[in-house]
């Protein structure tokens, strides 16, 4: 019935008295930091909402990690190499049913000019996938942009049940490379929202 929209959101830096350290600010007043999160000053990082990234809190815990990897590598080997480059960050805005999103969208993937395709359907005639008619939660719709020399995954956008959780498995395969055949063959329990992959990418 209603809607918030929050606009030019700004980190609450103020209070932190960075320039007394010497730390250096972005133009929207950001903590700036490099893809390891390091800021100016030495043996100083940046982590959540001050430092400009996206400013979700499960970004911030992966800022965590990515802090962890380079300030004490022989300490969390299994975090080696880790940074914000190129990383891959799904979203979710909570409405009924749930819009979740990773990657490019359309509109991106056409400017880009590599080749693509899009796959999509809406929620309600996907036979193979009744956990929404069950729920009677079957309006939405799914759509994945996919690379067609590669078969990798460029972006997705699910509006349906369960949404929230699918497009956590869309960014780990676009993370890791996974294809989108690979995530489509995949065997899935039923019913289950996943078999929105075997509809729309098997």
């Amino acid at each position: 019935d209603a809607a918030l929209v929050a606009v030019g959101r700004r980190p609450e830096v103020a209070a932190l008295d960075v320039a007394a350290a010497g730390i250096e600010l972005t133009e929207r007043g950001a903590i700036k930091v490099d893809e390891h999160l390091r800021t100016s000053v030495e043996g100083v990082w940046a982590a959540g909402d001050v430092n400009g990234g996206p400013q979700f809190t499960y970004v911030s815990f992966d800022d965590h990690r990515v802090i962890l990897a380079d300030a004490w590598p022989e300490v969390y080997p299994g975090l080696a190499g880790r940074s914000t480059a190129g990383r891959t960050v799904p979203t979710t805005t909570f409405l009924e049913p749930p819009l979740a999103t990773v990657g490019v969208s359309e509109e991106q993937a056409a400017a880009s000019g590599r080749p693509y395709a899009v796959r999509k359907a809406p929620i309600a005639s996907l036979a193979v996938m009744p956990r929404p008619k069950i729920l009677g939660e079957s309006e939405g719709m799914a759509k994945f942009i996919v690379d067609t020399e590669t078969d990798l995954i460029l972006g997705a956008a699910l509006l349906c049940t369960d949404a929230q959780e699918l497009i956590n498995t869309v960014a780990v395969c676009m993370a890791h490379g996974v294809s989108a055949t690979e995530l489509g063959q995949g065997i899935y329990t039923h019913p289950s929202s996943s078999e929105v992959f075997n509809a729309l990418l098997g």
